[in-house]
Order: structure tokens, then C-alpha cells, then sequence
């Protein structure tokens, strides 16, 4: 189990969370919920509503997007990334499937306290708005010095 000073020291770590307060992260942190997750299994399907936002603890995750019967990888991400604040921000379904390369435990906050978030801390909207634009250009670019992988 995370306790709570070590997910406000994770927090602090990642950039949203630039200009909160201590109070205002540890209200954050006492709002994620533990959800471990082995390796393999599916976190969220494409195509599915989407009702949390995820923070990767420990472990690596794949996002991948099925289109035309053709499978894409969009993210490989890794302990201290985040992901599936897109679809909640665009009120959009899951743009991809997302599953648990390894063993895995992520924080995970619900739609309902994502949103009180927002409510609550309106500067963090630019944060957050910025990421998305920043993923959005990053699955638009193709970088020839990556590899599939």
C-alpha cells in the first residue's frame, strides 16, 4: 500500500500538478485509489466510456488503437507517466485499448474527483490543456529515430 506522504512526493513530481499547494496535492493524494494490475491484463478498452484517470506508480502499460483491422501502438509508458486524461478532458470515448505490460500498480482518480479538481484548482486547466495539445502533436508527428517499439 502507497501511503499518503509518498503519493504527494509522486505527485510533486508531475508537471499538472505544478502550483498546487501541500494542501491542495494531499486532498489530491487521499483521492487515488490503488489498482494493481498484472501483467497482460486489459486496464480499458477502445471505445469504452471513460470514467478515470490514470497515474502509473510502478509497472509499464501499452496503449494501442485498433482501425481498419490494423493494430497501432500509440503510447509505452512507464512509472510516472500518466494517461486517460484525454477522453476526459474531450468527454470522448477511449481512443485505444490499454494494458499492463508488466506487473503494475497505478492511482487511479475517478471522473468525479477529476473534475472536482479542475472545479476546484482552475489554474491546473492549462496544465492539463497543454498536455493534451502536446500528445495530440506528438501522435501526429512521425519520428523516423523510433523504432516500434
Amino acid at each position: 500500500m502507497v501511503d499518503l506522504p509518498a503519493r504527494i512526493a509522486f505527485l510533486k513530481r508531475i508537471h499538472l500538478f505544478y502550483g498546487l499547494e501541500d494542501d491542495e496535492l494531499t486532498a489530491v493524494a487521499e483521492q487515488l485509489e490503488e489498482a494493481p494490475y498484472p501483467a497482460g491484463s486489459v486496464i480499458f478498452q477502445q471505445d469504452t466510456k471513460a470514467e478515470s484517470f490514470y497515474f502509473i506508480y510502478k509497472g509499464n502499460v501499452k496503449i494501442v488503437r485498433r482501425k481498419e483491422g490494423k493494430e497501432r501502438t500509440l503510447a509505452v509508458l512507464v512509472s510516472g507517466d500518466y494517461f486517460g486524461e484525454m477522453a476526459l478532458i474531450e468527454k470522448r470515448k477511449r481512443s485505444g485499448t490499454c494494458t499492463a505490460v508488466t506487473d503494475s500498480l497505478l492511482l487511479v482518480l475517478s471522473r468525479e474527483h477529476f473534475e472536482k479538481l479542475l472545479k476546484n484548482a482552475p489554474h491546473l486547466r492549462l496544465n492539463f490543456d497543454i498536455a493534451v495539445q502536446s500528445r495530440r502533436l506528438a501522435g501526429s508527428m512521425q519520428f523516423t529515430w523510433l523504432g516500434p517499439d
